[in-house]
């Protein structure tokens, strides 16, 4: 992070803000594929237990129960391959947004300890000054 100044770091900060909010819409979003995929394999399987297929919205069953059963074992393989591939695309958004999160608050530390350091050396500067003046004080006192 190469940017020192505060107007800098305000940009960046609200960047990372922007892309937290971005990654915390992906994993909504996600979510709900994933929740629909899940719900699209509770579906296939409720089918396999009933032995039933549903295709096109009409409803037939396969004279030969082994052809039945193995295009049913393909259609669960398939869509626990989805279910898996949207699990793992929600973890990975999630992980994102962790790390955007990580960085926006890096960020507001940053800018935080740049402002203590700002009044810090506001109050050292206000100090050196008062003691400047109270010597100015007592030489005079003295002349």
């Amino acid at each position: 992070m190469a940017v020192s100044t505060g107007a800098g770091l305000h940009r960046v900060l609200e960047h990372r803000r922007r892309r937290e909010e971005h990654c915390a819409a992906r994993v909504a979003g996600l979510r709900e594929e994933l929740q629909d995929a899940l719900a699209a394999l509770e579906g296939i399987e409720q089918q396999a237990a009933e032995g039933a297929e549903e295709r096109a919205g009409r409803v037939w069953r396969l004279v030969d129960g082994q052809q039945f059963a193995a295009r049913l074992r393909e259609e669960i393989a398939r869509q626990r391959a989805v279910v898996d591939a949207r699990r793992q695309a929600v973890e990975q958004a999630e992980r994102e947004q962790a790390a955007a999160g990580s960085e926006r608050m890096a960020i507001e530390r940053l800018i935080e300890e740049q402002r203590r350091d700002e009044r810090l050396r506001m109050d050292a500067r206000v100090q050196t000054e008062l003691d400047d003046s109270g010597r100015l004080r007592l030489l005079r006192e003295s002349e």
